[in-house]
């Protein structure tokens, strides 16, 4: 038996099943062993991001949507890194974003006519993806990550990371949802800045006040 399959026993009797959330049908059977992001210093960056690890033969790949079955928590995952010995894959280390944000994301098709009510246009939408997963955060959480990318960030309040297979574009919108008022809550997709995590998309956004 290769080490691999030794390891893998471990992640069987001591690790976290999970559930994979694929639009072909979720995949169950696996275990991860996880734990906190025990080098950051801020409590919000410590539920933040969490690090785990994977078996193998692990089908998991960057850029899809993990959900712990016992938490009923959703994490985007990030890199999937392979630890070798003997010329052989035995584990992978992964980083993973916990999913805050579910619903539509959607995209301007056009205007309708002038609305003699409200004197505006009214905005119409589709539906690119729903329910789309999403990680959204304040841009205090990643300097770190992303400096090297944005530069300065003093414009920027906040920032969504999405799975690439989506295919966002700017002037997306993203349903956050409700706000203390109890209205449906939006962000609009400012830029997409290239970044280290090809699978994942890295988005500046805005409040969006477009009217719907």
């Amino acid at each position: 038996m290769s080490l691999g399959e030794d390891i893998k026993e471990v992640f069987t009797d001591l690790g976290t099943a999970i559930t994979l959330i694929r639009d072909g049908g979720n995949v169950s059977g696996e275990y991860l062993l996880y734990e906190a992001n025990t080098q950051a210093t801020k409590p919000e960056t410590l539920e933040f991001m969490v690090k785990g690890q994977a078996p193998y033969d692990t089908a998991i790949v960057p850029g899809e949507i993990i959900n712990f079955d016992e938490l009923s928590t959703n994490y985007l995952l990030l890199n999937k890194n392979p630890e070798m010995f003997e010329n052989a894959v035995y584990r992978y280390q992964l980083t993973m974003y916990k999913v805050n944000t579910v619903g539509p994301l959607e995209r301007p098709s056009g205007e309708r006519p002038w609305n003699a009510q409200t004197y505006q246009t009214e905005t119409e939408w589709e539906t690119v993806k729903d329910p789309c997963y999403g990680v959204i955060v304040g841009q205090m959480l990643e300097n770190r990550i992303i400096e090297a990318n944005v530069g300065d960030l003093e414009h920027i309040e906040y920032m969504f990371f999405i799975p690439q297979s989506i295919g966002v574009r700017i002037n997306d919108r993203i349903y956050a949802g409700v706000d203390s008022e109890g209205n449906d809550r939006y962000f609009k997709v400012d830029s997409i800045i290239p970044w280290n995590y090809n699978a994942v998309d890295f988005c500046t956004i805005s409040e969006d006040t477009r009217e719907d």
